[in-house]
């Protein structure tokens, strides 16, 4: 039977609105964890969406690998459904479309992924198109009533190329696989889930209108690089991680306790010009990742409180290496005569987060207000021997969110405001000046990370969601344009950054 308002729909109403995810999580909260036989516990037996988004971008206040002026198209659908009492599905397609006007130093998919070790050139001015798509599945079946297995497959593939010479070309795919497991009794749960993740990303530069050589950069970390003279180069980087997450759930009455401890251990090898074990100018990156979280969840009356703690650790080194050409006829050969370790990095970030909900008399969310405490320490060095170059920080934030339901008919209104605060608590840079080190030092670049990440910085977000439910048509529950604006500013200069985003979706 069709619900012809909102304002009349039960507690037990299969209807779905756009707050209708944002309930799943905070109802089950397994859905924020790496194990997909979580997907069982759903309360909603189906919740479908299709969305498509524009976004624009503008401002100074960047990264320096980032731009100054850009635009996003994304469309996106996904989907729970509970096929029986023992098998649920989810799935999960998007398809993203990116412009970045005047990209310099960069010519990798992604330069903020954690290895330091990217190609670039010096050419501005030209714009970068990237193109994103991802496919994702999961399933959850109970085969006992004390036993549920589970798997997650994730596909992605990307594509970016710049539009002046000498012209870049990325193209990116990757897949990750994680079968899972879940055992349950009365009064708890325990869950086990193991993956791995592979990928690689070809870059090939590409002259299409020129004769001329260009000054190619391989940097290394710190902005220390390698610089080569040529018309075209390439390279080939590869990604191959393993993971595992343990998780433990408990229930005393109305307090459920979730605990979640993840482990990843990560390695990405770069060879230039597409030479396997060429290594003149490439690097490889080890990452060794742990992350704990703990989520309470108390649920007095209509009422729901939710404590979410969640801490991050990484430590990771950049392998450099030393090698000699061999030729031998038609075959050349690298040999690799020493590995050195000349790029460490570690960071540790914290987050807490308090939320309250309250659901209204007609079953859906009512108010939400969220409190979030955020910490970040993060340390580098790179070893130029006998200099060792070294940088730190530690910041701290806080963030407060609230909004609020109407359902005035077959509408749906949520307005919500949103306001963070990121505070330098301290900060360190130690650099050298040695002219015979410092020549092969972009010292400019590492500067302007290190001064965005550093600066206190103040954020402002304001949203609004309007749905509409035509009661009258079967299977779409809601039709919703989503509104938003992302305003940054930093407190001691005049820069900023803005991002505004429209959103039509149909939930089904």
């Amino acid at each position: 039977m069709l619900h012809t308002t909102l304002s009349s729909a039960s507690d037990s109403t299969r209807w779905n609105t756009f707050n209708s995810k944002l309930q799943l999580h905070n109802t089950n909260r397994w859905l924020t964890t790496a194990n997909a036989a979580g997907i069982f516990f759903n309360t909603n037996p189906r919740y479908t969406s299709f969305e498509g988004s524009y976004e624009l971008m503008n401002g100074a206040f960047h990264k320096v690998h980032d731009t100054d002026n850009g635009n996003l198209t994304k469309i996106k659908a996904e989907g729970y459904n509970s096929i029986n009492d023992r098998l649920v599905l989810y799935g999960n397609f998007s398809y993203q479309k990116t412009n970045k006007d005047s990209i310099r130093w960069n010519a990798t998919y992604d330069p903020y992924k954690g290895s330091p070790y990217i190609i670039a050139d010096t050419l501005t001015g030209a714009s970068y198109t990237y193109e994103d798509y991802n496919l994702q599945g999961k399933a959850a079946f109970q085969f006992s009533d004390s036993w549920i297995i589970g798997g997650n497959i994730s596909y992605y593939a990307a594509i970016a190329a710049k539009a002046l010479d000498p012209r870049p070309e990325n193209t990116v795919n990757g897949i990750d696989i994680s079968p899972s497991l879940i055992y349950q009794t009365s009064s708890f749960k325990i869950g086990f889930n193991i993956g791995i993740h592979t990928s690689k990303e070809v870059i090939d530069y590409k002259v299409e209108k020129t004769n001329f050589n260009y000054s190619y950069f391989y940097f290394k970390g710190f902005g220390f690089y390698t610089r080569a003279i040529d018309q075209q180069t390439s390279r080939y980087q590869s990604q191959n991680n393993l993971y595992a997450a343990l998780q433990i759930e408990n229930q005393f009455n109305d307090l459920k306790s979730l605990t979640e401890i993840q482990f990843n251990k990560g390695i990405q090898q770069t060879d230039d010009e597409r030479v396997k074990n060429k290594k003149l100018y490439a690097g490889d990156w080890e990452s060794t990742n742990a992350n704990f979280s703990q989520h309470f969840k108390w649920t007095p009356n209509k009422v729901t409180h939710l404590l979410d703690f969640k801490a991050d650790f990484l430590s990771g080194k950049g392998i450099e290496y030393t090698q000699n050409k061999k030729e031998s006829g038609d075959l050349t050969e690298y040999i690799t005569i020493a590995k050195n370790k000349k790029y460490t990095q570690k960071k540790l970030d914290g987050k807490l987060d308090y939320t309250f909900l309250k659901k209204h008399k007609n079953g859906f969310q009512n108010w939400m207000i969220k409190i979030t405490t955020l910490a970040s320490h993060h340390a580098e060095k790179y070893y130029y021997i006998p200099e060792i170059f070294s940088m730190s920080y530690f910041n701290l934030g806080t963030s407060a969110m609230f909004h609020k339901n109407f359902y005035p008919g077959k509408f749906h209104f949520c307005p919500t405001i949103k306001g963070q605060y990121f505070k330098n608590i301290n900060k360190k840079l130690v650099l050298h000046n040695d002219p015979e080190i410092t020549k092969y030092q972009q010292i400019d670049l590492f500067l302007a990370d290190f001064n965005y990440n550093t600066t206190d910085v103040f954020q402002s977000e304001a949203n609004l969601k309007i749905g509409y439910s035509h009661g009258d048509i079967k299977s779409i529950d809601q039709v919703y344009v989503d509104i938003g604006a992302v305003y940054t500013k930093p407190t001691k200069t005049n820069q900023k950054y803005l991002n505004i985003t429209f959103k039509l979706g149909v939930l089904f």
